[in-house]
């Protein structure tokens, strides 16, 4: 039996991905971003649904209404010098200023100055696209979650980021 599983082929991994996050409003050094990543979750998809009941018996069926959560989330090792951390908070800022409470409006004119597409790739161990591909247009960044300093330890800081989007692109 154990030749049948050796002649499915290799699994996917979970640390094979590739995160490609273009500029974004604020960046420092977006390049950079892209290998501090420490992982990324995308949301489950879905679609709503109701029953049908006649005498002993039920249905269901979907509705007219795809349900997931429109966030993602991820988590960033923070450089010495703070640079991924300082452009995603610059970019937080623009959005909703957190000393001033001022807000940049979503959309001008047809133009969103706050949304940029993120794309999440799988890949082998040379980065080699093998097959999984999901594209989040307009996300931007809902929250820049805590840091936490701790004396007993020597571990990098890591820090969680939540984004909203308006679309997920899932269908190749």
């Amino acid at each position: 039996m154990i030749d049948v599983i050796a002649k499915l082929g290799d699994d996917a991994l979970k640390n094979l991905f590739d995160m490609i996050l273009p500029p974004f409003p604020g960046a420092i050094d977006p390049i950079s971003t892209n290998f501090r990543i420490q992982n990324f979750t995308i949301p489950a998809t879905g679609v709503e649904t109701y029953e049908i009941h006649w005498k002993t018996q039920k249905m269901t069926k979907p509705s007219g209404k795809v349900t997931m959560d429109n966030s993602f989330s991820f988590s960033f090792r923070v450089d010495k010098y703070w640079e991924i951390y300082n452009g995603l908070k610059n970019w937080k800022n623009i959005i909703a200023d957190t000393r001033y409470g001022t807000m940049t409006p979503d959309n001008i004119k047809g133009v969103s100055a706050i949304r940029v597409p993120i794309v999440i790739i799988s890949s082998d161990a040379n980065g080699i696209p093998t097959g999984g591909k999901w594209i989040f247009e307009g996300s931007f960044i809902k929250e820049l979650g805590e840091v936490a300093f701790d004396y007993t330890s020597g571990e990098p800081i890591e820090v969680d980021v939540t984004m909203n989007y308006m679309v997920l692109q899932d269908t190749f």
